[in-house]
């Protein structure tokens, strides 16, 4: 028990997610404070985002990815592999964030589709999260109609059955992201991707290989764009219980 300890300390001391703490550093001192401060305040509110998130060192690794596909091979349809639990729908927020702020002048309207209530209701809040926005984005899904349509998170079930191809072009949207891609296979999701034109196509799955041998990766050049799969997860140690 006291060897696992150990190693378990040194493996979070090592760790690049942690910064060391000096007592006797003044802005060390004012930093600890803040961040106590900050989150005995969220405690109390909620729905107010007083502290700011950064991504883990394996979500930066492939948010570069991400961004040398596009600057460097000009690839903009891409496709993301990240075990459940390593958080795709954060990378995917960091990656909408970072274009916003290149495209400062643009509207930047975003559509993000999904097959459930349940994985909308969470991404929903991841971005708003991420974003520093409360009022971020609309849910359009079972009982939920938007306000607006310029940052829209979609059921599939809806974008087929609200005629949504008649009435919003098919370049409205500067980036999509479908969700649980390795669904793309059905009719339901071929309608959708044979639709819309984004400046940006992100498809996130962790399960790329589906039992009919179909390939996804068709839709991205035969390509993925970046991964971590759950043994390198294991392997480096992720907390894979993070969503």
């Amino acid at each position: 028990m006291i060897n696992k300890f150990n190693a378990t300390f040194e493996s979070y001391w090592h760790d690049n997610e942690f910064h060391l703490f000096n007592k006797d550093n003044e802005d060390d001192a004012k930093t600890l404070f803040n961040a106590l401060r900050q989150n005995n305040n969220a405690d109390n509110n909620s729905s107010q985002f007083y502290f700011d998130i950064t991504p883990y060192s394996y979500q930066k690794e492939i948010l570069d990815k991400l961004k040398a596909e596009r600057e460097v091979h000009n690839r903009y349809k891409n496709l993301l592999v990240a075990a459940t639990g390593t958080g795709k729908t954060i990378i995917s927020a960091f990656d909408y964030k970072r274009f916003v702020l290149e495209n400062p002048n643009s509207k930047n309207r975003l559509l993000f589709v999904a097959h459930r209530e349940e994985i909308l209701k969470q991404s929903l809040d991841v971005f708003r999260m991420i974003l520093r926005d409360k009022n971020f984005g609309d849910l359009w899904v079972g009982r939920y109609e938007p306000s607006q349509i310029e940052h829209l998170f979609i059921s599939i079930q809806t974008f087929n059955s609200k005629e949504f191809t008649e009435n919003i072009r098919e370049d409205f949207y500067d980036y999509v992201i479908i969700d649980e891609f390795h669904h793309s296979a059905a009719k339901s999701y071929k309608k959708l991707l044979e639709y819309v034109k984004p400046k940006i196509l992100l498809g996130m799955t962790a399960t790329p290989e589906r039992m009919d041998g179909q390939d996804i990766t068709e839709y991205f050049d035969n390509r993925i764009a970046a991964e971590i799969r759950l043994e390198e997860a294991i392997n480096r140690r992720i907390p894979v219980f993070v969503k």
